[in-house]
């Protein structure tokens, strides 16, 4: 059985990677940048950014939000860019683009630990004690 667990350090690199490509991938598809489905990807990502600014990992600025708190809004927005097209209208447009976004985001959720990759007497599995949110 295939064990993937990303330590907070690499999950903030993940997530200003993806923030990022939300806010851009308008742009790169060419898409009308004041679209709801362009905004719902602009907004998501300028939304993770910000919360990965503040949450208390290796790569956030400010030690605000836990990391706990901050996977349970990475799955909320996740679970959001999956849902916006039927919510608003837009699920024959971009359809496949708000599926994928989304379930990456809630993907990285669910490899991800909430316990540092420095912990000390880790082995190959996770410790009984790592907490997991999936």
């Amino acid at each position: 059985m295939l064990m993937l667990d990303i330590p907070p350090r690499v999950h903030g690199i993940i997530d200003y990677f993806i923030g990022l490509m939300f806010v851009i991938l308008p742009t790169i598809c060419k898409w009308d940048v004041l679209a709801t489905p362009s905004l719902i990807f602009e907004i998501s990502g300028s939304v993770i950014i910000l919360y990965s600014l503040i949450t208390d990992y290796e790569k956030g600025l400010v030690p605000i939000l836990t990391i706990q708190k901050h996977l349970i809004l990475d799955a909320v927005i996740g679970f959001f860019i999956i849902i916006s097209p039927f919510l608003f209208g837009f699920y024959d447009e971009s359809f496949t683009f708000h599926l994928i976004g989304g379930l990456t985001l809630m993907l990285l959720v669910g490899f991800s630990t909430t316990v540092s990759s420095s912990r000390s007497g880790s082995g190959p599995y996770f410790s009984p004690t790592d907490k997991r949110y999936y």
